[in-house]
Formats: structure tokens, sequence, C-alpha cells
């Protein structure tokens, strides 16, 4: 019970880590994470938007949901194993 416990959290978590990379592959552009910014121009001045501290935000959420999730993955799979049969 415990090895096909396993063998089914590696090959999950194989195919998750696989599909994050598959995003980034650069001759996949469409499907590409973008994120989009504009350049306008208010109250007399030239502006980003998003600024960048609303930018930082979000990729620091990004790397923050991607960590939490490798970590519970991990904590699952040391107890998983560590189960007696």
């Amino acid at each position: 019970m415990v090895v096909v416990r396993s063998v089914q959290l590696k090959d999950i978590l194989t195919r998750t880590i696989n599909a994050w990379v598959n995003l980034f592959d650069e001759s996949n552009k469409n499907q590409m994470p973008q994120l989009c910014m504009e350049l306008v121009y208010e109250d007399g001045r030239m502006a980003f938007s998003p600024r960048y501290d609303q930018l930082e935000e979000l990729i620091l959420f990004v790397v923050e949901q991607i960590s939490n999730t490798l970590q519970a993955a991990s904590r699952y799979c040391m107890l998983v194993t560590a189960t007696p049969p």
C-alpha cells in the first residue's frame, strides 16, 4: 500500500513539475505566462501600470504559492513513506 502511494505521489510530482517547466519553454511561446504592462500618461507624468510594487507583489505571490505546494507535497511524501505497511 505504501509503495503504491509513493509511486503515485512521485508520478504526480513529476507530472506537475514537468507542466511548470513546459510553461516556460521558449519554443512554446503561445502558452507562456505573460505579465502585461502599459506605459500611461496621467496627471502630466508618465508611469508604468501596474506599478513596480504591484508587479513585485504578484511575482512574489506566485513564487510563494509554488513553494507552499512543493513543501506540502514533500511533507505528504515523507508521511506516506514513514507510514508502516
